[in-house]
């Protein structure tokens, strides 16, 4: 779909003026084509798997791999843009959160500028995911209240999956703080000053989710090492009470082990000797318990 932007006004058409085209990456290639883009960015698009920024004498080169905040699954969406005087092309897997961001200036009378609608779709990029970050702490704080309260739920798994949903989001708010603060370099001079100042606060914005998901992640971290500190005293409590049993029946052993000697000895002639085995038995059980209990063993 192509938008033109003509005396500061969008509207949906192929016309003179500043072209914003949103495509799928299937259409890339022809798009390159029949609008003279700079070919590398097919090139571009095709090698590499991360965010990053490339400059052209041709314009300016976004490739970004965006998570699926919006979906259950974090799921890398693979977007190319490309910048230049009179173009503003978005290539997508999913071009209906790019129409999102153009719907809403359509919706406000269509006054704007190709910095505005890049801008309008980072942000709103942005805004999915500190919704997505304030899920994602209230499940972490949920976690932490089962693990205090001791309910039956798998902590080890919904750790690693948290743990392995903000690495995603760490090496992709990274790359697009580097990706964000090389753009409003502006080595094309494509920036007004006014616009790169934009940016420049776009890029601020994005380092803070940056710093928010390295918070959530230890905070992760932290809910981690709780569960394994209380795994170990659970763990600790259970080998005390098998070395305090296993303790009290000691004596039970040693006695057994000495009236089981196939010898002769003098209380087998006893008449109350039975008697005497089981009340030293008896006696030998109290008596630990009895100093367990006052030592608060168990």
């Amino acid at each position: 779909m192509i938008y033109t932007i003509e005396n500061g006004i969008l509207t949906e058409g192929d016309r003179p003026g500043q072209k914003v085209g949103l495509f799928s990456l299937s259409e890339m290639e022809k798009a390159v084509e029949q609008y003279g883009l700079d070919s590398r960015v097919c090139a571009e698009a095709g090698r590499n798997r991360y965010t990053k920024f490339e400059s052209h004498p041709g314009g300016d080169c976004l490739i970004l791999n965006v998570p699926s905040t919006w979906q259950k699954e974090l799921i890398l969406h693979r977007v190319v843009i490309f910048i230049s005087q009179e173009k503003l092309f978005f290539f997508s897997e999913n071009p209906a959160l790019i129409q999102e961001a153009v719907a809403g200036r359509l919706a406000d009378g269509g006054k704007t500028c190709w910095e505005l609608l890049l801008r309008d779709y980072l942000d709103h990029l942005a805004g999915r995911d500190s919704l997505y970050l304030d899920q994602l702490e209230q499940g972490i704080l949920d976690l932490e209240n089962d693990l205090i309260t001791s309910r039956k739920t798998n902590y080890v798994e919904r750790i690693i999956a948290i743990r392995r949903q903000l690495m995603v989001l760490k090496q992709y708010y990274e790359q697009l703080c580097d990706l964000l603060g090389a753009l409003a370099e502006d080595e094309n001079g494509l920036l007004s000053g006014r616009y790169r100042r934009t940016f420049q606060l776009l890029e601020g914005k994005m380092d803070r989710i940056y710093h928010t998901v390295l918070n959530l992640r230890d905070y992760v971290t932290q809910v981690r090492e709780s569960y394994q500190a209380q795994e170990d005293i659970r763990l600790n409590r259970v080998m005390k009470y098998f070395t305090v049993i296993s303790t009290i029946f000691l004596p039970l052993t040693l006695i057994v082990g000495w009236y089981g000697m196939n010898i002769q000895m003098p209380e087998f002639q006893w008449r109350y000797g039975y008697l005497w085995v089981i009340a030293l038995c008896v006696a030998a059980v109290a008596g630990c318990i009895a100093f367990f209990r006052k030592n608060k063993w168990f």
